[in-house]
């Protein structure tokens, strides 16, 4: 599975194509998907980006974090999703149940 880039304050206007274009001079994107609302269809101006390797993935953070695209600056991250598995509360094979008040 690759890793999933985060973007925030997309214009309305971009569209999956446009998505990818965007990340492609970085390196081959796998999927760039734009976040739409279910009953609308109408750009919820966020989108994910999973690029073929994390070098490529790197640069294009480092290169489009804070870029203007359509008079939008743009907000370019990893995906903490990406980072965290089911057991990411740090409480080991315990299913991430909390210790406090034991």
């Amino acid at each position: 599975m690759h890793r999933q880039i985060q973007i925030g304050n997309l214009s309305e206007l971009v569209d999956d194509c446009d998505l990818a274009s965007l990340f492609s001079p970085y390196g081959e994107v796998f999927r760039a998907t734009v976040a739409k609302h279910l009953d609308t269809g109408i750009s919820m101006r966020t989108g994910l980006v999973e690029m073929v390797n994390d070098h490529d993935g790197n640069a294009a953070v480092a290169g489009l974090s804070g870029s203007e695209n359509r008079g939008a600056v743009l907000t370019v991250c990893w995906s903490r999703k990406s980072y965290l598995g089911p057991k990411a509360g740090g409480f080991g094979d315990r299913g991430g149940t909390d210790r406090m008040g034991d």
